[in-house]
């Protein structure tokens, strides 16, 4: 079956490199299926690159300011952010997209302007994906697009991955209202929330790779200072706003992940690329110390005097690449939401 990505999928993949993007590509190999791509997502994704770019700019031109401040003959000059750059990288990117996934000028969906009464009464009556806030306008677009291009299909099944699952589904399941529109129309959109679940969905039994064999590659002492590194780097905010809820406090400060207490192994799935490779997707919780400092950092880390510690929980989800010698080829770990 074709797929179609929404903004959100490439958001949390924009490089286009993780495991789930391997059994991705895998996947539209062995079945040979395409990936599509509604015209309002190929819009909203380059607006999300180009925010995204502009943002890690102004990160980088900061770091580098500071280390003028810091060392006056640093000779790593700031970047100039002009229109014709940031068009540049922005081509150069959706021809990197198009290509990894094998995008074709065909398999971009055009929406149709005749979709404008239908969203009009949709927004009206809170119809999905509109919700009660009335939001919605561009997801119901989305959707009308899926349905006009299932129906031309012969065999009228897609796959539909979207992080939206409080308009589009939940858990693996389209939404009940949107389900019946399916019915009516006799079409079948197969809705999955990540690609950590689209690939739960080809699930296969392999001998060796067992509970107590993952157990063993989460409790390594690496590998609980990588989840440490990766929520001290990539959760900060999700961990204050987690602290100062359970405080009750108004910290905006600095956070140091000091040790991960404890690793639980709550599920996991397996991929075979291969009879020679797998992808092993698994979800974890996670119990860690954490540091709390309230003030600027202007002396070296080891001098500075944490104000406050908290253990917090996190579920995560991990994926292992594995070959058949049992050769960890590659890991990754993401925050589950």
């Amino acid at each position: 079956m074709n797929i179609i990505l929404d903004t959100n999928i490439f958001r949390n993949e924009i490089r286009l490199d993780s495991n789930n993007i391997e059994i991705l590509l895998d996947y539209l190999k062995k079945t040979k299926s395409s990936i599509l791509i509604p015209k309002i997502i190929l819009e909203e994704l380059k607006t999300l690159y180009v925010r995204e770019y502009k943002n890690k700019i102004e990160e980088y031109n900061r770091t580098v300011h500071k280390l003028k401040v810091f060392s006056p003959k640093h000779e790593i000059e700031e970047i100039i952010l002009s229109d014709s750059r940031i068009k540049r990288e922005l081509n150069n990117y959706i021809k990197f997209v198009f290509a990894k996934l094998n995008i074709k000028e065909k398999n971009i969906l055009k929406y149709d302007n005749e979709f404008l009464p239908e969203v009009v009464t949709r927004s009206i009556n809170k119809n999905k994906p509109f919700n009660d806030n009335g939001k919605g306008f561009q997801d119901t677009i989305i959707w009308l697009t899926l349905k006009r291009y299932c129906t031309s299909l012969e065999e009228k099944k897609l796959i539909f991955i979207s992080s939206n699952v409080n308009d589009f589904g939940k858990d693996g399941i389209l939404d009940s209202e949107l389900k019946a529109e399916c019915i009516i129309e006799k079409i079948d959109i197969f809705y999955h929330k990540d690609l950590f679940e689209f690939a739960k969905k080809h699930h296969k039994s392999i001998e060796f790779i067992t509970s107590d064999w993952i157990s063993g590659i989460i409790d390594d002492k690496d590998f609980k200072q990588s989840i440490c590194d990766y929520l001290e780097y990539s959760a900060q905010q999700i961990i204050i706003l987690d602290y100062n809820e359970l405080e009750e406090k108004m910290f905006n400060g600095f956070v140091h992940v000091l040790s991960c207490e404890k690793i639980k192994l709550i599920e996991y799935y397996i991929y075979e690329i291969d009879s020679d490779n797998y992808i092993v997707n698994a979800s974890i919780q996670v119990i860690v110390l954490v540091d709390f400092l309230n003030e600027n950092l202007n002396s070296k880390y080891k001098e500075v005097e944490w104000e406050d510690s908290a253990t917090l929980q996190y579920d995560l989800e991990i994926s292992i690449k594995v070959d058949s010698k049992k050769k960890i080829l590659k890991k990754e770990i993401s925050l589950y939401f």
